[in-house]
């Protein structure tokens, strides 16, 4: 992902198959993090209907999808030839994305991780 950054902090668009590249590489990473955190995190779930976990993973699934759509939409909106055309606007919307999936990403590690970590002692005990 810093990779992809990098690239958005130059001033005129890199070739169209490193942007191409970039993106892809980016929605890979992306939907294995889905697929990896919400496997992990469901097994969280309790029975407990109103739990504040379930709360928390309600939260998270929410955000999750809000990601998803946004960036299909991003993908949707910016076919290349536009990207490259206006390449600064492409950049504005893309970090604005990227600070977005950070910030839950750091929600994650604060929210979802410790209660992870409480699982595993639950069955280790």
């Amino acid at each position: 992902m810093s990779d992809y950054a990098a690239l958005m902090d130059t001033d005129s668009a890199p070739d169209l198959a490193e942007i191409i590249q970039r993106q892809v590489a980016f929605s890979s990473l992306f939907n294995a993090h889905l697929v990896a955190e919400n496997r992990r995190f469901e097994m969280l779930r309790s029975s407990e209907a109103g739990s504040e976990t379930n709360r928390l993973l309600d939260e998270h699934a929410a955000r999750m999808r809000e990601m998803f759509l946004g960036h299909s939409a991003l993908i949707h909106n910016w076919p290349p030839r536009r990207i490259t055309e206006e390449w600064p606007a492409y950049c504005k919307v893309a970090r604005a994305q990227r600070d977005a999936f950070l910030a839950l990403l750091a929600w994650e590690e604060a929210t979802l991780h410790p209660l992870l970590g409480e699982q595993r002692r639950a069955i280790s005990a």
